[in-house]
């Protein structure tokens, strides 16, 4: 029996979802929230948007690189990527703690 690559990586990719190495969308839905906390504007980070999770999503700056990694990884598993058409953002601010977009304004 011959299998390609692309079998291959198809089985890999399914052994780490079921052994839990991969997050599932809505774990990782769980820890943007989590990490969507601040003291004041400039902790917040936008690490951009990413489908099927939203536009411009703000975490905690310490935060930004772990979920955008954590993100990326689930994205890349093939099905799980999708495309938005987000609109611009307007400033970041922090509003009981939480990282808030503010909506663009048109001139």
């Amino acid at each position: 029996m011959k299998l390609s690559i692309q079998s291959i990586t198809l089985m890999f990719i399914s052994i780490l979802f079921i052994q839990g190495c991969f997050p599932s969308k809505e774990r990782l839905e769980q820890e943007i929230i989590e990490a969507n906390y601040c003291e004041q504007a400039t902790d917040c980070e936008n690490i951009g948007d990413h489908c099927p999770f939203g536009c411009a999503i703000v975490v905690n700056g310490g935060e930004a690189e772990r979920i955008e990694d954590k993100i990326e990884s689930y994205i890349a598993v093939p099905g799980n990527a999708c495309d938005y058409d987000c609109d611009p953002i307007g400033e970041i601010s922090c509003e009981n703690n939480l990282c808030v977009v503010g909506e663009y304004e048109f001139d």
